[in-house]
């Protein structure tokens, strides 16, 4: 009996994420946005704020695609700016002939600038940026798939 009351809660809680699946979206998205905060993100507060949350009951199938694509296209942006030829765009390294030591150089101040203000930013080695990076975005991904 107590097994089938937990099993029967289980399904109410799946049942009440499903049916509420919005909410989890524009908070993903809001998240996204703190977290990241770069042009690329701004748009998602945006279309929930002017668009998503005015509609009468829920948003249409084409917002949802625009969001689904909006993020695949950033993903694959962030991805692309972590190769080579746009990595040594943003930070190239060269050897100091001081200390022969790896200096980052950045070439020139205002495409660095603005390349963190898009949030195309270039990971260190560890990749300790990496859920701050692209976790966000797949999350978004997976929310508005379900």
């Amino acid at each position: 009996s107590l097994v089938k009351m937990l099993l029967s809660l289980y399904i109410l809680l799946i049942n009440m994420i499903l049916s509420n699946t919005e909410f989890f979206c524009y908070l993903t998205m809001i998240i996204c946005m703190i977290m990241n905060g770069s042009i690329l993100s701004l748009v998602y507060p945006i279309s929930i704020f002017i668009y998503a949350l005015l509609e009468e009951k829920r948003p249409r199938k084409g917002y949802w695609l625009f969001i689904l694509n909006y993020t695949a296209i950033v993903l694959i942006l962030k991805f692309l700016f972590q190769t080579y030829p746009f990595s040594t765009w943003i930070v190239s390294d060269w050897v100091s002939p001081e200390n022969d030591s790896i200096t980052p150089l950045i070439n020139s101040a205002n495409d660095f600038l603005m390349a963190l203000r898009f949030g195309l930013e270039n990971l260190d080695e560890s990749g300790r940026n990496f859920v701050k990076f692209f976790f966000f975005e797949c999350l978004i991904l997976l929310t508005v798939t379900l």
